[in-house]
């Protein structure tokens, strides 16, 4: 699954030295990351007044990728700010840069539904911890912050700054 400015492309790599693209979702044109998860994938779309992501779109899209050939749209998200995102257990987590971070409760994957959102921590990128489901890492203009989630809430373990 690849993002593109106006597109979602998804590629077969069985044959790995010669990936062949099998399927498309055509979007406004906006900066694109794409995560998929078993049936479906989420695609943030950011715009802004700058030439590498023209447009008008800021929104979260659920995709249905049952068939890859033909994923389609099942939910629309207005967003202000949406960068990349993670999934850990039934959460969401989508960074809005300077907007702050944004909790989806992903219990069904097909249908998203704000939990909370926090201001207060800068994220452009969200990364799942490789060995634990109670770490984040959150890369923001500073640096890279890494929080413990419990329950609900976020703390600050450490931080790299650059």
């Amino acid at each position: 699954f690849v993002g593109t400015r106006n597109s979602m492309e998804v590629f077969s790599i069985a044959n790995r030295a010669q990936p062949q693209q099998v399927g498309s979702f055509f979007h406004a044109n906006s900066c694109d990351p794409v995560y998929p998860d078993g049936d479906v994938a989420y695609v943030t779309l950011r715009t802004g007044d700058f030439a590498d992501c023209p447009g008008d779109v800021n929104a979260l899209l659920v995709l249905d990728i049952n068939d890859v050939g033909f994923p389609t749209q099942i939910q629309e998200v207005i967003m202000e700010s949406p960068y990349g995102m993670s999934l850990l257990a039934d959460k969401l987590y989508v960074g809005e840069g300077t907007n702050g971070l944004i909790v989806f409760d992903a219990t069904d994957r097909r249908s998203l539904k704000l939990e909370k959102s926090d201001p207060n921590v800068e994220a452009y990128d969200i990364i799942r911890h490789p060995n634990r489901t109670d770490l984040i890492l959150i890369a923001g203009t500073n640096g890279l912050q890494q929080y413990k989630i419990d329950g609900g809430d976020l703390s600050l373990m450490s931080e790299l700054s650059y």
